[in-house]
């Protein structure tokens, strides 16, 4: 940690609360989420931290790290490419380059409060953990012993969305997730997403996602 401390000491003195940081892979975002706990910062009411690759490392974190998804296959030809122009002899474009994403996990690191609002932080983290078991807005409601228009109206509030369409990102997102690293059939998938059967999955898939199940794999894992 001796080689981020001084920096990461110095930016957190100067910048004011709350602060986001940018880790430029897992392992470094891990380190730092260490090193917030240690010396005593909130996560991620004080600082947030972000961090890329999505690899074991960001589950590894207490709490969770936030990361970017990258689309690895497509990644690595890139990269293939390079270097095979690089061993051939040809000139290598320096240029920055875009690098596809699968899209951001969210996790406990940037996942806060607004605002003070414990209640929603709550239930935001109970629908993260449980929106693949068929969880749904009036279970929330009566776990939080709140009224339904009431918690709606504070959620969209803090948010800007609904808690129905946040239970909906987060079950696509863990649908995304199972179609591209597992070879599991839509029967098997759809009571992991929180579906009673394949038919009901492929119609929620579609009508959110754009596609089926079967094209959005078939397309990202090129």
């Amino acid at each position: 940690m001796s080689d981020i401390c001084p920096e990461l000491v110095r930016v957190l003195k100067a910048a004011g609360k709350p602060l986001g940081i940018y880790a430029r892979h897992d392992r470094r975002g891990r380190m730092i989420v260490d090193y917030l706990s240690r010396e005593g910062y909130s996560i991620p009411d004080e600082v947030g931290v972000l961090a890329c690759f999505d690899s074991y490392e960001a589950k590894l974190c207490d709490p969770p790290l936030s990361s970017i998804a990258l689309r690895d296959i497509e990644t690595g030809a890139r990269g293939i490419e390079k270097l095979e122009k690089l061993m051939s002899g040809d000139g290598l474009n320096t240029e920055h380059e875009k690098v596809p994403v699968r899209g951001v996990r969210v996790r406990g690191s940037t996942l806060g409060q607004k605002e003070g609002d414990l209640e929603i932080l709550h239930a935001r983290r109970i629908i993260r953990a449980r929106a693949r078991e068929g969880i749904t807005v009036d279970m929330l409601v009566n776990e939080m012993n709140v009224s339904r228009s009431t918690f709606e109206k504070r959620f969209i509030a803090l948010t800007g969305h609904s808690p129905a369409q946040e239970i909906r990102q987060v079950r696509l997102d863990w649908a995304r997730e199972l179609l591209l690293t597992t070879d599991l059939p839509m029967s098997q998938l759809a009571p992991l997403v929180g579906f009673k059967d394949r038919r009901a999955f492929v119609v929620f898939f579609k009508r959110e996602a754009g596609t089926t199940p079967t094209a959005y794999r078939e397309m990202n894992r090129l």
